[in-house]
């Protein structure tokens, strides 16, 4: 695999990004609005959701009574500029919170906490439903996302709609390389598409199982020319291929559609697939209730990256570290005794 783009779609400005990281994408999915919407504030009752955002409220005015003067106004200006939809002011923001620079990231938590409190809001005056629909595309070499992403990307800014795209890099550290990457954007978005060239036999094998199982939406892209018959066989065999597979939704069917992005023939019947899933997943909650688990997801994929990285960079790990994975390596110790040793010398010096 090489990119996976995430769509965002509505009232979000047009960016693009070639690293990743799971707070940004958390950042990106909370900025959603126009440039003349405003913050309107109301007055809190004694209701527990209430009582929640004042807990919020208190912490993040704790958090930011801490910053200094200088900071504070960097903080203010980056989130002032958030909210009314400036594009520097993203790319700033992506920066701190990709920074690994203690104070940075210090600031950069306080942005988020104030960028949802913000997003939470907004979410509440629109009925508690999503401001933005997020997309996830994936696909092997060639299968055309990039020009299925500037054919559709056109087609939507036309229909009024504001787009966000984000390039997540397959080799990077934060998505744990090509394989774990589609899962990782997999837990990120609303829905997850496929798209798959006209190819056969060996060009597919390195589509996993367990990729297909996640696809919501399964699309065979270049359907035109001399391509348009091994397009539709391949739209056999994937409409085959589904019904055998889990179901990771209990109301939504996974489909199979051909388009071609050259002659833009079935694009915009993929794009009613696309709203249909989204009105279906809105109406039975099933879309709110994979949000909730998804920030569930990222809290523990933050904490695994966090501990992890605390305990590689241990001194008293970090120097038995080199000899334990020759060991390893070379059979003289067995991974869990190699494990067990760096485990003691981690809790005995912590």
């Amino acid at each position: 695999m090489q990119t996976f783009p995430i769509f965002q779609l509505r009232n979000v400005a047009w960016t693009l990004s070639t690293n990743f990281h799971r707070n940004s994408a958390l950042l990106q999915t909370s900025i959603h609005k126009h440039r003349n919407d405003y913050f309107t504030s109301r007055k809190m009752d004694s209701r527990p959701s209430n009582r929640r955002n004042l807990c919020i409220a208190a912490l993040t005015q704790h958090e930011t009574q801490t910053l200094a003067k200088k900071e504070e106004r960097l903080l203010n200006r980056i989130y002032e500029g958030l909210v009314e939809g400036h594009r520097a002011c993203l790319a700033e923001a992506i920066t701190l919170i990709e920074s690994t620079h203690m104070r940075k990231r210090q600031i950069a938590q306080v942005l988020l906490q104030k960028v949802l409190s913000h997003h939470r809001e907004k979410e509440h005056l629109n009925n508690g439903k999503p401001l933005a629909f997020r997309i996830g595309l994936s696909g092997p070499p060639g299968a055309g996302k990039s020009t299925f992403i500037e054919y559709i990307g056109k087609m939507l800014t036309e229909q009024g709609h504001k787009v966000a795209v984000l390039a997540v890099d397959p080799s990077s550290s934060t998505t744990g390389g090509v394989g774990q990457s589609e899962f990782a954007v997999a837990d990120m978005v609303d829905m997850f598409v496929l798209m798959l060239p006209p190819a056969g036999g060996d060009e597919l094998q390195g589509i996993k199982r367990g990729i297909v199982e996640m696809a919501d939406l399964v699309v065979i892209t270049k359907a035109d020319g001399d391509l348009l018959i091994p397009a539709r066989k391949i739209q056999a065999e994937y409409v085959s291929a589904l019904k055998l597979l889990r179901k990771r939704s209990k109301i939504w069917k996974p489909q199979v559609v051909r388009i071609s992005a050259k002659t833009g023939e079935g694009i915009p019947e993929l794009w009613k697939k696309i709203t249909d899933f989204q009105s279906t997943m809105l109406e039975s909650a099933e879309l709110l209730s994979k949000r909730r688990a998804q920030q569930k997801v990222w809290m523990w994929n933050v904490i695994q990256e966090n501990v992890l990285l605390h305990f590689r960079n241990h001194p008293a790990v970090k120097d038995k570290l080199p000899l334990l994975e020759g060991q390893v390596l070379t059979g003289v110790l067995s991974p869990s005794l190699a494990a067990d040793i760096l485990l003691k010398a981690f809790f005995e010096s912590s």
